[in-house]
């Protein structure tokens, strides 16, 4: 039997793998829940990228300068890129004594897996450019920012992930580089969202919580206007990353 490969095959996702790996798992990873665009292709693609053109003002009948504009590449799905698998073997003996349905069983745990699997690569991978996943904070020009180990006895030390100046500050430097608040999301740990110490443990002086959750909505809220998601794999080094 002759393997399909890149190289010889133009690729298929058969619909059982839609309806039990794709879908669940495009519910259960953090990452794929944000919508990132998602481009439906096996083969390589190459995807244009032009840099910033100089704009300036001119009189009427004046020469326009030409601007000579940074053009390339970004190659996201190189052949030599590796990919993300999952092999679950069952006999025949569970098949036939299952009480419940197997196919249930796997599909729960095989996605599940390959989320966390997704979420980590996509977050802190620390992979080779063309062969594995390098994640957002290793990416080239994120900029990170040290912030400082939170107080105790409910005193909140400033530059900790509980100072409020600390999260404006963050959201002045994404509007400083014209990113869309709209489309943004702080991704956390749900350590730093929820323990001693954390975010949301936050009080002013009359006891108030300083940010708000919105556990009804099944996420720990926003902050500041901005949502945020809770994520096992996140920087956790004192770090916060921007682009």
């Amino acid at each position: 039997m002759t393997d399909q490969l890149t190289s010889n095959s133009s690729g298929f996702i058969p619909e059982i793998l839609v309806t039990t790996v794709i879908e669940p798992l495009t519910a259960k990873s953090v990452v794929l829940q944000q919508n990132p665009r998602v481009f439906d292709s096996s083969q390589p693609l190459r995807v244009p990228r032009i840099g910033q053109a100089t704009v300036g003002w001119y009189a009427e009948g004046a020469t326009t300068n030409i601007d000579n504009v940074a053009v390339d590449e970004v190659d996201l799905l190189p052949s030599t890129l590796e990919s993300l698998r999952s092999l679950t073997v069952v006999s025949k003996q569970l098949l036939r004594s299952a009480t419940v349905g197997v196919s249930e069983v796997l599909s729960a745990r095989i996605s599940t897996d390959i989320a966390l699997a997704i979420d980590s690569a996509f977050l802190t991978g620390s992979g080779t450019a063309g062969t594995n996943v390098i994640g957002l904070i290793n990416q080239p020009g994120i900029t990170s920012a040290t912030y400082a180990a939170a107080g105790t006895g409910g005193t909140i030390v400033a530059g900790s992930l509980q100072d409020t100046d600390l999260w404006l500050s963050t959201i002045g430097a994404f509007t400083a580089a014209h990113l869309n608040l709209a489309t943004s999301t702080f991704v956390i740990h749900p350590t730093d969202l929820y323990a001693t110490g954390g975010i949301l443990q936050a009080k002013d002086t009359l006891g108030r919580p300083l940010f708000q959750p919105n556990p009804a909505a099944g996420n720990p809220g926003s902050i500041f206007g901005v949502p945020v998601v809770a994520v096992l794999f996140s920087c956790r080094e004192r770090h916060l990353a921007t682009q």
